[in-house]
């Protein structure tokens, strides 16, 4: 099942990300859902057995690695973002093979975050001369709601 592109609107200003609904409209009064029983006891049905086994359950995907890494401040900023995108983990391999990379990305679509050092805070590269030792990870986000993350090798 494919997932979900995350939607940042009015994320400034409600601090959520969704996922699955459309945000409300500023200013509207959202009226809580009906409970399942309820619903069905208004329409003179009874309600259906749930019958769940391990295979039916919907599956939460781990958070990524590169929460652990992050410091208080950006864990509480970056969680719901991360959570809601999907999460490529990479080894970071040569950093000449990143400089190159980010040298040719499209800079609109694309923004690379630095951390480097754990329970740091991610900062945007704007240099490819940024990318050097030492590091802990880069985040590659991707403004489709996917983001690659590459770990140095004593964090992965």
């Amino acid at each position: 099942m494919a997932r979900r592109r995350p939607s940042l609107k009015d994320y400034l200003t409600t601090g959520k990300v969704f996922v699955e609904e459309v945000p409300p409209a500023p200013g509207t009064v959202v009226a809580a859902p009906l409970p399942a029983e309820a619903d069905h006891a208004a329409s003179g049905q009874e309600p259906p057995i749930e019958t769940t086994t391990d295979e039916t359950k919907p599956q939460t995907p781990l958070p990524p690695k590169i929460l652990e890494l992050l410091g208080d401040a950006d864990r509480e900023q970056w969680t719901p973002l991360l959570t809601a995108a999907a999460i490529e983990e990479r080894p970071i391999g040569e950093l000449s093979a990143r400089r190159e990379e980010f040298r040719t990305l499209d800079r609109n679509r694309y923004t690379l975050f630095l951390l480097d050092t754990p329970k740091g805070t991610l900062t945007p590269v704007r240099t490819s001369v940024r990318i050097r030792e030492p590091l802990a990870a880069l985040l590659l986000w991707d403004e489709t709601g996917s983001a690659v993350v590459y770990y140095s090798e004593a964090y992965a």
